[in-house]
């Protein structure tokens, strides 16, 4: 049976008191008040998201209080982790592994090499990037399911894609370089006299992908308008997270995955509209002749998306995409980004919910 229920362990530390530092002696009324002034049944968590967010510095100040099968919790908004800290400590009294064909020993990383670089993307300095979170909750509350579903309501209202992703595209996998010498060994400092200054034979490195212009920092009213829908049970547009879905595979270099995710967004986003207007979810050729999503120019190229999305979704490749420069993946995302437009229109004032939470299911022949 397959089960999705985090095993959690808890370790509490033991604080002994010392002769050379005694602690004060406190009255029993002092005692009772300290007992009495635990929140049985609470306790608060403290989380490091998966995925940073992208927020107004010190703009996002409210907290919110949901409610969950008769359980409560508070979110707090999302603050600052010193990620140079953590991987500098990851990298502590580490050993690389050497050798020719087959490792036979191993070296210290050595004490001149960098460790912990942190590079922030150019953004606009009013907004930082957040990856912690705290969160107060009931004993029984389904933390992880609610603070899903507020990262997919905060991707589908900023348009920070990276949310929906398996990996954080502003921390690559790179985090130290080193030179080598001819036989691949880790080449270390020669010191010697006469040399002031010496250059480490290490670097530290960082990585990070530059997000596409869409996506908007997060404001305490967005902040608040998604702790609401999610303390009310509304889903994220499933359009709009499929297409940060391929947005994410296309960052990532999965451009079949792209390919499939694409075409499934505009499908969503053709056939939310028909029945907004009270007409029946279409097939996609249908969809091609009549959604008003659709640019009369681009419905050839949409037309070869969903060939190259039928190819891929039987197992087979792209038929048309790369093999010319008209037919590209990013031709492909620019085309849907126009259809999305569109769509967005139609998720002004009030219809944003109402469109967002249209089931658009084919009905059954």
């Amino acid at each position: 049976m397959y089960k999705r229920d985090w095993s959690t362990y808890m370790v509490k530390s033991v604080m002994a008191e010392r002769e050379e530092a005694k602690w004060p002696t406190l009255s029993e009324e002092q005692l009772q008040q300290y007992n009495e002034s635990k929140l049985i049944g609470w306790q608060a968590l403290v989380l490091h998201l998966p995925a940073p967010i992208f927020a107004l510095t010190a703009r996002v100040f409210n907290v919110f209080e949901v409610s969950q099968n008769g359980k409560r919790a508070r979110l707090y908004p999302p603050f600052q982790l010193n990620h140079s800290e953590v991987e500098s400590a990851a990298f502590k009294n580490a050993w690389l592994p050497e050798g020719h064909m087959e490792v036979n020993h191993c070296v210290q990383i050595g004490d001149t090499a960098v460790k912990g670089l942190q590079i922030i993307p150019g953004f606009d300095v009013s907004a930082s990037f957040y990856q912690g979170m705290r969160i107060d909750e009931e004993m029984g509350f389904n933390t992880p399911k609610v603070v899903n579903a507020l990262m997919e309501h905060i991707c589908q209202q900023t348009g920070q894609w990276w949310l929906r992703g398996r990996t954080n595209p502003f921390k690559g996998m790179v985090r130290l370089g080193c030179e080598v010498n001819k036989d691949f060994t880790i080449r270390e400092i020669l010191k010697h006299s006469g040399q002031k200054q010496l250059e480490s034979t290490w670097m530290g490195v960082d990585q990070s992908l530059r997000p596409d212009g869409f996506a908007l920092p997060l404001t305490n009213s967005l902040w608040l308008r998604c702790c609401h829908d999610v303390s009310v049970g509304l889903k994220a547009d499933s359009a709009l997270l499929t297409f940060y879905d391929a947005v994410n595979n296309f960052m990532n270099s999965e451009d079949e995955l792209c390919v499939l995710n694409l075409a499934i967004s505009i499908e969503i986003m053709a056939n939310k509209v028909r029945l907004s207007k009270g007409q029946h979810p279409a097939a996609v050729p249908q969809l091609l002749k009549t959604s008003e999503l659709f640019l009369k120019e681009d419905r050839a190229l949409i037309q070869k998306m969903y060939a190259d999305r039928n190819n891929v979704a039987h197992g087979g490749r792209p038929l048309y995409l790369g093999k010319t420069e008209a037919v590209s993946i990013e031709k492909y995302l620019e085309i849907v980004l126009a259809v999305k437009s569109k769509y967005m229109e139609c998720l002004k004032g009030t219809a944003w919910h109402r469109l967002s939470q249209i089931d658009a299911t084919p009905a059954r022949k």
